[in-house]
């Protein structure tokens, strides 16, 4: 069996800090299904940012979005 290509980061020339590749970046696109998430953003330094947020709705109180059923 051959060796990897590149090791478990995806970076074919070793490890590297991702900190520093994100820390250069001025946009932010931030995806979450909770309002808590809104600040996964927090101290990064960006121009730009689009949050998008999913509601995960349940009709019947009780009930979780496993129990439900999709028509």
């Amino acid at each position: 069996m051959a060796a990897p290509v590149h090791d478990s980061l995806g970076d074919p020339n070793g490890s590297i800090d991702d900190y520093s590749l994100v820390k250069k970046r001025t946009n932010v696109l931030l995806l979450g299904d909770h309002i808590g998430d809104l600040g996964m953003s927090d101290g990064l330094n960006y121009e730009n940012r689009i949050a998008a947020g999913f509601l995960i709705y349940v009709e019947n109180v009780g009930t979780t979005p496993a129990d439900t059923e999709i028509d």
